[in-house]
């Protein structure tokens, strides 16, 4: 069996300490309400940049399959078309795919 004993001091909070606390205690809440709304900027900005992305890929995509329907292509085109899907590629790995719809 074990005893615990907790001793705690208080002192007398003088107006000057009060007041100081109080704001930094508002000067942390007006930072992070600050902070809320610049995540929820960036939020807005990444959806965006997702969604603009996704367009992009699909113009690609569309683009490959009249490439394909012409039948021969010049080595530059594929050339420039291949160079374009394979920075597409790079900029949709660095945006996140938007999460999964759950299954309901």
């Amino acid at each position: 069996m074990s005893i615990t004993v907790n001793v705690y001091h208080h002192f007398p909070v003088d107006a000057s300490i009060a007041t100081s606390l109080n704001e930094i205690k508002e000067l942390i809440m007006a930072t992070q309400v600050e902070l809320a709304a610049d995540i929820a900027n960036v939020t807005a900005q990444v959806t965006k940049i997702g969604t603009e992305t996704s367009a992009l890929l699909q113009k690609v995509a569309d683009l490959q399959v009249i490439i394909d329907s012409q039948g021969g292509v010049s080595p530059e085109l594929q050339a420039a078309v291949d160079a374009l899907k394979a920075q597409i590629t790079v900029v949709d790995d660095l945006v996140p795919d938007a999460p999964a719809a759950p299954v309901v």
